[in-house]
């Protein structure tokens, strides 16, 4: 049986949790996309660069794409 007192104490902690982990996150993913793309830059060649791009659009890139954040 659940104690609905316990469920919102639980639910509460989870969704403020939640809220700081997404501000920390906005907060750095700016550099972390700079620093990304930079290291992207150091290791592919802009050839390389359009096809992993040509890749990420097309469907099959966007299926590993898409079930990679769900």
């Amino acid at each position: 049986m659940q104690e609905p007192g316990i469920k919102k104490i639980i639910d509460d902690y989870i969704a403020e949790a939640e809220a700081e982990q997404r501000a920390v996150l906005l907060k750095h993913l700016p550099d972390q996309i700079d620093a990304m793309a930079g290291a992207y830059a150091r290791r592919f060649s802009l050839a390389e660069l359009k096809d992993i791009d040509a890749f990420a659009h097309s469907p099959s890139g966007q299926h590993i794409c898409l079930r990679a954040w769900r």
